[in-house]
């Protein structure tokens, strides 16, 4: 029987089961970080996965981008061979490695939430009323910090990919938890200092945090 007739890759892992999306999901995040373009599909299920899988495979050809690749993923934590192809390169992907942390999915609201209050807390210490911090580093410095504080291996990286979102509207709901009224402690704003912020950014750039720690 044939892989595509069992319903599982060539790697072990069931077509659209969660082990297998996570590794798609880990190379198109690193491809839209390293060339900044989108690796999408419309269609759905098996025959989707497989269209997806051969887009990521031509274009890692294409471009000879396999070599980059490896490298940004190491950087992200995972622990990875030198693949010659591509379906190498999944297959390690597809390897278990339980101590990396490098999806925001396995990151709860409370303890993201507790790292930015914990960050701001710092901040404090430089003996001002507030600080404005542009918003990649705000979010690198609570990942950082909460990294440190549970003993987490792995990374997550900061900038226009799927964990942006969320970040953001947890980072949203500390500055409702601390707009007082007369005063906000944790504000998020454009770094122009001009108009309103976007509902839903795409990523950190051209935003910042302003920290009021009378209110924080």
């Amino acid at each position: 029987m044939r892989d595509d007739e069992s319903g599982y890759t060539p790697w072990g892992a069931k077509l659209g089961g969660q082990i297998y999306w996570n590794a798609v999901n880990a190379v198109r995040d690193v491809w839209l970080e390293i060339y900044g373009e989108h690796i999408e599909v419309a269609v759905q299920g098996k025959a989707g996965f497989k269209r997806l899988l051969d887009e990521i495979k031509s274009k890692l050809v294409e471009k000879r981008g396999l070599e980059k690749i490896v490298e940004e993923l190491r950087d992200r934590g995972y622990d990875l061979t030198d693949p010659a192809n591509p379906d190498q390169l999944f297959k390690s992907l597809l390897a278990p490695n339980p101590s990396g942390i490098r999806n925001i999915d396995y990151i709860t609201p409370n303890e993201f939430k507790a790292a930015v209050y914990s960050v701001a807390d710092q901040a404090r210490e430089s003996g001002n009323d507030g600080e404005d911090i542009l918003l990649d580093q705000f979010l690198r410095r609570s990942l950082d910090h909460l990294w440190d504080a549970k003993g987490l291996t792995g990374r997550i990286n900061v900038g226009e990919n799927r964990h942006f979102p969320r970040m953001f509207q947890w980072l949203k709901e500390v500055a409702g938890e601390t707009d007082w009224g007369e005063g906000k402690g944790l504000k998020i704003m454009n770094t122009s200092r001009k108009g309103a912020v976007r509902s839903n950014p795409s990523g950190p750039q051209g935003l910042t945090v302003r920290l009021n720690f009378n209110y924080i």
